[in-house]
């Protein structure tokens, strides 16, 4: 539904804002892994506050995976990193 599509969008662009491409582009210096693994926490903690307060189906989990995927994919992250946060996130949707 639309509900959970904007939750999806809201939680990848407050990933963006937290970790840009400059950011998690140059994660070799401590400041920039250190923003990027606040960033993780807070999305992953995200996605399991929407779980914990929305029913999901399969359905409805796998499409917010993508969701997820393509608007990483769209601000040009890269394709490892896309995967990896994709496949966390599907983990934490169950």
């Amino acid at each position: 539904s639309n509900k959970h599509n904007d939750a999806a969008d809201k939680m990848v662009e407050d990933f963006i804002k937290k970790c840009p491409l400059d950011v998690i582009n140059n994660l070799d210096k401590k400041k920039n892994m250190i923003k990027y693994n606040s960033a993780l926490n807070h999305l992953f903690s995200a996605v399991k506050e929407y779980t914990g307060n929305n029913k999901l189906n399969i359905y409805t989990k796998a499409k917010m995976g993508n969701r997820f995927m393509w608007k990483l994919k769209e601000c040009g992250y890269d394709e490892t990193v896309v995967e990896k946060l994709t496949t966390d996130i599907l983990k934490i949707l169950g």
